[in-house]
């Protein structure tokens, strides 16, 4: 299942209408560009095209980080700023569980997997690997937080949703493995 931005963006809005916090982006490829140059880092084209369509939104209790957002608890730019060598593993923050921990986009392919830091234990390396592709993570993020999934500790449920998490061990441990 390969959802677009936009549906994942639709289905976000249709679990929590009435909060006031409607998903959107004012992104454009030069306020991205502005981005990139600002930190030296190059943005994946993949996080680049999910952040055009949300840039930033609370997710139930957890939140999508955004750049230059009205509320700057939704911003990756202080983030990247506390944690200098993201930058060199090419990670970027897409997600925070609400607690000062992030899920972390890796630049190391197009599809752009997604690690957990728990940032209390060490910022320095993944606690685990939760998604071999930005958009499955996106999905699976949502869904945990609005419904009683398995994800992302469930060896079962990931591998039947996301079955080439299991040859991602080279990013971290998977989420089972603790």
């Amino acid at each position: 299942m390969n959802y677009t931005f936009e549906e994942i963006r639709d289905f976000l809005a249709s679990l929590q209408p009435s909060t006031g916090q409607e998903p959107s982006s004012h992104l454009t490829e030069s306020d991205l560009r502005s981005v990139e140059q600002s930190l030296g880092l190059m943005i994946p084209r993949e996080i680049k095209d999910w952040l055009m369509v949300i840039n930033g939104s609370f997710v139930g209790s957890q939140v999508f980080l955004g750049i230059g957002t009205s509320n700057s608890f939704l911003d990756l730019v202080p983030v990247l700023q506390d944690y200098p060598e993201w930058k060199s593993r090419a990670w970027i923050p897409v997600a925070s569980d609400g607690c000062g921990n992030y899920y972390v986009a890796s630049g190391i392919n197009s599809l752009c997997p997604v690690v957990f830091v728990d940032t209390a234990f060490d910022f320095s390396k993944p606690a685990y690997v939760v998604s071999t592709a930005l958009r499955r993570f996106l999905y699976e993020f949502i869904k945990s937080e609005f419904f009683d999934t398995e994800w992302p500790f469930d060896r079962k449920y990931i591998l039947l949703h996301d079955p080439g998490l299991i040859d991602a061990t080279g990013l971290g441990p998977l989420p089972w493995e603790g």
